[in-house]
């Protein structure tokens, strides 16, 4: 036996309760009481004390970012700013400490956060800063990013420029840009924020690795991929080379973004399919951007937006457009992840995977990522058609505050996690990082109180749709599994799976709700590795 951890409190998710996992090459032999599993010892085997800690499948997040998350790590962090004073006060810091910077980026402001112009901010705000390099801010969501004039004149977009398709250049009264662009817009800001090579790729993602590990993560989801007319998706060989040189300490199951028919022509002609790779890196399914976000009300709504009566959202894609890419998908196998916030584009998206399921030729395992902005009859058609729900609780930090005034009264069936479950549709958690902080444990929190990280509301937002912490973890765990057709394999603290765990430092079954917050990773153990241990 190679090693053995012991003395735990080993909760499998299966239903089961053990003391001691034991591990061979990489898999578990295994699960039970100590006095079995310390007769396995040999001379070469490896004992881990758990101490009495509660040990668990390792965390699965069925969406994020990694190696955007890792380039954050890179750029201006605006996230903690709480007014546009601060916010410009952070870019002019983080100038003055990285002297000799030929553009500024930062990434994280939310204005719903700020106590004072809660406006977006606007080239010539964004020009205190600088007016000699480019500046260019993300919003937390990435549905929006705010340039200053010199940024504008670099990309090229004046007065004359038109908004793209799917994308919002936003004027002031005379048509001239403010420096706002939404969604799709954004992209004509590429040419002042290339593309990172294979080498900044590789220390992104590295960097971002190791912090995912630090947080429990064990596998996670990754929107990295892109497919370029012509040349090498640099992301994934950028993974491919860190898998080589064993510096990938976390499992990858490759979203891959084939946002027009262009990147979907190439991705097969590539020869890679869903399913193809191996334990450490595999590819998964097609990943679909539908829409925009709640913050920057760009989601797509059915109705217009009870505090901006002006706007319903801004679709990404027609219905023929959507219809297309998700049903040419699943006649070759591959199932489709949609990107759906607002509720029109949900409805949009399951329209899609209805005409897919009549040509796919297997049954395939279709998402929804977010699912935020629903109504039951929606969620009612996401269970007929058999369709996952791959939700973020840790939005609730944010979006609690805002979905009343943005959506009114449909937010009573919105974010509506315990109703998915009594409908029986299947639903894993991720956390959609860098938007939010890639923290399964904060996750399992507002899931289980609906409240954010002061506390409030003290009865928690719609409290029906509070979860179990069980049923919290198994969307982090067994079920996060399932999304990508590996129940057989991880998921559960099972003989023959993956030797995947996260130990915590309390166990978040037994403390009251408020306090599972307060818990922390305290072990992760992937392949049975350990990957992370707590200072």
């Amino acid at each position: 036996m190679d090693s053995i951890f012991y003395n735990g409190k080993v909760r499998t998710m299966d239903g089961r309760t053990a003391q001691a996992v034991c591990v061979e090459n990489g898999g578990i032999a295994f699960v039970g009481g100590d006095e079995e599993a310390l007769k396995m010892k040999t001379g070469g085997t490896k004992l881990i004390d758990l101490g009495g800690r509660l040990t668990l499948p390792g965390f699965i997040d069925t969406h994020m970012h990694l190696l955007s998350y890792g380039a954050s790590l890179f750029k201006a962090s605006l996230g903690p700013a709480r007014s546009k004073a601060e916010l410009l006060e952070i870019g002019r810091a983080f100038l003055k400490a990285n002297p000799g910077l030929s553009r500024l980026v930062g990434a994280g402001w939310n204005q719903e956060r700020w106590a004072d112009d809660a406006t977006f901010p606007k080239r010539w705000e964004l020009d205190e800063i600088s007016r000699d390099i480019p500046v260019a801010f993300w919003r937390a969501c990435y549905h929006a990013l705010c340039l200053n004039t010199k940024a504008l004149e670099v990309c090229g977009i004046a007065a004359d420029t038109p908004d793209p398709s799917g994308g919002t250049i936003v004027r002031d009264e005379k048509g001239i840009p403010n420096g706002v662009l939404l969604e799709d817009a954004c992209g004509l800001a590429d040419a002042m924020m290339p593309e990172p090579d294979i080498g900044e790729s590789k220390r992104c993602i590295r960097a971002a690795a190791l912090d995912a590990v630090s947080c429990g993560l064990t596998t996670v989801h990754a929107d990295d991929l892109y497919f370029p007319d012509e040349g090498e998706c640099v992301p994934l060989r950028a993974y491919e080379e860190l898998r080589g040189e064993g510096m990938l300490p976390i499992r990858v199951y490759m979203q891959c973004r084939l946002s027009d028919p262009a990147a979907f022509r190439r991705f097969f002609e590539l020869g890679y399919a869903c399913g193809k790779g191996d334990e450490r890196l595999r590819f998964g399914p097609m990943k679909l951007i539908a829409d925009g976000s709640l913050g920057a009300r760009t989601a797509y709504m059915r109705k217009p937006y009870r505090d901006a009566p002006e706007t319903r959202g801004i679709p990404i894609y027609t219905k023929e457009q959507l219809d297309s890419l998700v049903c040419a998908a699943a006649e070759r196998g591959m199932p489709s992840v949609i990107h759906a916030i607002g509720d029109a584009t949900l409805e949009m998206a399951l329209d899609a995977i209805e005409k897919a399921r009549r040509v796919e030729k297997t049954k395939l395992r279709h998402g929804i990522i977010h699912c935020q902005i629903t109504d039951l009859p929606l969620l009612e058609r996401m269970k007929r058609l058999d369709v996952m729900a791959l939700v973020q609780p840790i939005f609730l930090e944010s979006d609690l505050h805002i979905a009343d005034s943005r959506v009114g009264e449909l937010a009573r069936t919105s974010y509506a996690f315990a109703t998915m479950l009594r409908l029986d549709i299947r639903m894993a958690f991720g956390s959609d990082a860098p938007v939010e902080r890639f923290n399964a444990i904060q996750g399992i929190y507002h899931a289980v109180t609906r409240k954010d990280l002061s506390g409030f509301p003290e009865n928690g937002w719609y409290p029906g749709e509070r979860l179990t912490v069980e049923q919290a973890v198994a969307a982090f765990t067994r079920e996060a599994a399932y999304a990508s057709c590996e129940e057989n394999v991880k998921g559960t603290v099972s003989a023959g799976k993956l030797a995947d765990l996260v130990v915590l430092d309390r166990d978040i079954f037994e403390i009251q709700p408020d306090e599972i917050k307060d818990a922390s990773v305290y072990m992760t153990v992937c392949g049975g590795e350990i990957v992370y241990m707590k200072n």
